[in-house]
């Protein structure tokens, strides 16, 4: 069967195409080209901005995006954020771009909340207030066990809530590590 489908993927992070390329590879219509630099021939060019349309190219790249929605829910649940804030499903995505992404944490206010913002066509000054929000209310219902699961022997409640950046930099990180084990 000829492919049909000419795939360039380019990204800043060097494990990102090769991911991707191993996951949409049992697909016989798409065609991986190398990575580059310089505009190619190709027929789709897959951005890390433009995730969430490779549900439509791969179902093998969807299970995986929806596995680690389910991985990152489970968390949000475990430390205690109600589902039906807002501020859960915001996190739930800050931390998704997050992994996608690792420089989107250092820069929240220009790409990671507006990134957000988009999704739930909000702005960004509501996505932080309602991520701060979830993060006071998982503070608020403090469970020491779990905090200490996900955020290391360091997470007492006697210390300082974490900021926005600093919770959903912790969460990325259990979870890469949890993958790297797995």
């Amino acid at each position: 069967m000829d492919k049909s489908i000419k795939l360039l993927v380019s990204d800043s992070n060097s494990d990102f195409p090769a991911i991707l390329a191993e996951l949409i590879s049992s697909d016989p219509r798409i065609e991986i080209v190398n990575l580059a630099r310089e505009s190619m021939n190709t027929d789709i060019s897959i951005l890390n901005t433009m995730l969430s349309h490779m549900r439509l190219v791969s179902p093998a790249f969807s299970q995986t995006l929806s596995s680690l929605e389910s991985r990152i829910t489970d968390i949000l649940n475990m430390l205690g954020i109600p589902v039906h804030i807002k501020g859960f499903h915001y996190v739930r995505k800050a931390i998704a771009i997050t992994m996608e992404n690792g420089e989107a944490i250092s820069t929240v206010t220009k790409i990671l909340y507006p990134s957000v913002a988009k999704t739930y066509n909000t702005t960004p000054s509501r996505v932080e207030r309602a991520i701060r929000h979830a993060i006071e209310v998982a503070w608020d219902r403090y469970d020491s066990k779990t905090f200490k699961i996900v955020f290391g022997h360091n997470a007492g409640r006697e210390l300082q809530r974490p900021t926005n950046s600093e919770f959903i930099a912790r969460i990325a990180d259990y979870l890469q590590l949890q993958s790297m084990e797995e």
